[in-house]
């Protein structure tokens, strides 16, 4: 049994509406952070110890939309917990544990209601077509709505991934310039009324190796 929590409530309602009224998810997220709504991890930092609450980021709200929770109904075997090794070529380094979406036929729904429902059924299944019919008309459906896939580069980063900001915690980009790959922490990248914009600098740079 879940409890509803009714600050929260209105913002759940908000964010399903705006999607349906044609937003994307960045936008809605921007539009929360303008209206100084706190994220889930600025909320609940406790229950989000492993997220950093810098405001409302796209996938926080596309995670909401796919949570058929909100329905009303209980959902078991969404998530499915693997254990993998931290480095494959050295299994004393030890595992790592990752939880990873399960298939449609692992996932099991209560027949009945299990706490009251936020949005209803129907409004959760059409936020889902429309969703599926956007991902299935490509980038020029996308465009309308979300940032499109990153673009393919020949160009090698060797730390990719690896470098991040000692401001804000963020991976850090790779930019190359010339025979030299930097890597940069853009402050314009944070979301609107982040507490992190007060004390990051414009531009924080990190100069990789040396390239051939």
């Amino acid at each position: 049994m879940l409890a509803i929590d009714d600050e929260v409530v209105d913002v759940v309602r908000r964010i399903f509406a705006e999607y349906l009224s044609g937003r994307g998810d960045r936008a809605i997220a921007n539009g929360l952070n303008r209206d100084g709504i706190p994220c889930p991890s600025a909320r609940r930092p406790e229950q989000n110890r492993h997220r950093l609450a810098d405001g409302w980021q796209g996938s926080t709200v596309r995670a909401i939309l796919d949570n058929p929770r909100y329905t009303g109904y209980a959902f078991f075997g969404r998530w499915t917990r693997q254990e993998t090794l931290l480095d494959p070529d050295d299994v004393a380094a030890g595992h790592v544990i990752r939880f990873r979406r399960s298939g449609s036929e692992s996932v099991v729904r209560s027949r009945k209601p299990a706490h009251p429902e936020i949005v209803s059924v129907e409004t959760f299944v059409e936020v889902q077509l429309r969703r599926r019919c956007r991902a299935a008309g490509g980038l020029a459906a996308r465009r309308k709505l979300e940032r499109g896939p990153k673009k393919s580069t020949k160009r090698a980063y060797p730390l990719r991934g690896c470098v991040r900001c000692v401001y804000c915690s963020r991976r850090m980009e790779g930019t190359p310039r010339e025979s030299r790959t930097y890597y940069r922490c853009s402050a314009r990248t944070l979301v609107p009324g982040s507490p992190m914009l007060e004390r990051h600098p414009k531009n924080v740079y990190f100069v990789g190796p040396v390239g051939p």
